[in-house]
């Protein structure tokens, strides 16, 4: 469905074919690696194997984030431009020296398997004091690297996991509030004193001054300068086309028409860089969505998102009779999938970054290739759901 609709998407636009193809690439650069997932023939036991591999991949970022801390993040101080010297916290996402860094990717990464970790230990697969030691070694590079979008990923893998817990078993349900307002507090003080302005004095003081960051127009800026916010990104995309061409709004500009020059490439023929240039119309990926791909392409992404959390759900109910820790495990992944699903209105890595697209997928063909392993229809009988 998703290449279906690139594809219209690039038909409709064909005033910039080597943008488009370029814009192609960047979506399904990594959609072989998703193919070739779910077309190899496993053994019943790699859905036990494949997620203590990313338990160990995550554990395999604590010593890049240490260097990176300790050696690189001093090299960046006072360089300027915009960079914030602890972005290149980043583990093993990739980052440079005198730019940026993935550190929201890393965030997204360990956050998701943290809410694995939580999975297992709420139906009991995993003891409590072995979640709580893993859980926070695996959250420490939260507190360095800046990432703020943590402050909410947190809440939410709390509300996925265990909104149902509060009447059902009430105790569980406050432990496990307890250690999350813990965690959130240690990460919001972090966030405050880390700041470089250093005029963050309390938790409020750092909320509002994201907040009024992520909304302030252009105008209310001073003309400072022209790059749109999170926010502004959606608020001018409609302002640009409710008045305008319908097939826009449906089927977009094309793949890669929101794409900049910072991402590495020349791109001086993109609609970003010929009619909104220094603005970043796709500073994340819903807003580069609506431009490259419009209303249908952002509806197919998040219903792709949508049938994963679905799927996931319905194998942890599945197998909550059968094994615990696969039960744990899918249930802990409904946490992490709609945590990447917020991701996508934080940073644009959906459109072209090879890490955060391999997380994605990976994911996504774990769960195909479970659920082809319980049989498929199955899953979603009457009397499992």
């Amino acid at each position: 469905q998703m290449c279906i609709r690139d594809r219209v998407s690039a038909a409709v636009n064909l005033d910039s074919p080597g943008v488009a193809i370029m814009g192609f690439k960047g979506y399904f650069q990594m959609w072989v690696f998703f193919v070739g997932m779910i077309l190899v023939h496993w053994k019943r036991d790699v859905i036990r194997t494949i997620p203590r591999g990313i338990f160990f991949i995550a554990v395999l970022q604590l010593p890049f984030v240490l260097h990176e801390y300790l050696f690189l993040v001093p090299k960046r101080i006072g360089l300027g431009g915009g960079v914030v010297p602890v972005d290149i916290v980043s583990g093993t996402f990739g980052g440079t020296l005198y730019g940026g860094g993935a550190n929201a990717v890393l965030a997204a990464f360990l956050v998701t398997v943290v809410a694995c970790l939580l999975g297992l230990w709420k139906h009991g697969a995993l003891s409590s004091n072995k979640t709580l030691v893993l859980s926070l070694l695996l959250l420490g590079p939260l507190l360095v690297n800046q990432a703020k979008i943590s402050a909410l990923y947190l809440p939410l893998v709390f509300f996925v996991l265990f909104h149902r817990e509060a009447l059902k078993r009430p105790l569980r349900f406050l432990a496990a509030g307890g250690v999350a307002f813990v965690l959130l507090a240690v990460l919001m003080t972090a966030l405050t004193l880390h700041q470089s302005s250093g005029k963050l004095q309390t938790w409020s003081d750092l909320v509002s001054f994201v907040f009024e960051r992520q909304t302030a127009s252009i105008a209310e800026r001073g003309g400072q300068y022209n790059q749109l916010t999170r926010w502004t990104t959606l608020t001018f995309w409609a302002k640009e086309h409710v008045p305008g061409n319908p097939v826009h709004i449906l089927v977009g500009h094309g793949p890669g028409a929101s794409r900049v020059q910072d991402s590495g490439l020349d791109l001086a023929e993109t609609l970003a860089e010929k009619q909104y240039g220094g603005m970043k119309l796709g500073t994340t990926a819903l807003s580069a969505l609506l431009w490259d791909t419009g209303v249908i392409g952002l509806i197919s992404v998040l219903g792709l998102f949508f049938a994963a959390f679905r799927a996931a759900g319905h194998l942890s109910r599945y197998y909550q009779e059968r094994d615990r820790y696969l039960s744990g495990l899918f249930d802990g992944l409904r946490a992490g999938i709609a945590v990447l699903t917020l991701s996508l209105a934080h940073k644009d890595f959906f459109a072209y970054h090879i890490p955060f697209q391999t997380l994605v997928l990976l994911i996504f063909s774990f769960i195909v290739i479970s659920q082809r392993q319980v049989g498929g229809s199955s899953v979603y009988s009457r009397e499992e759901v």
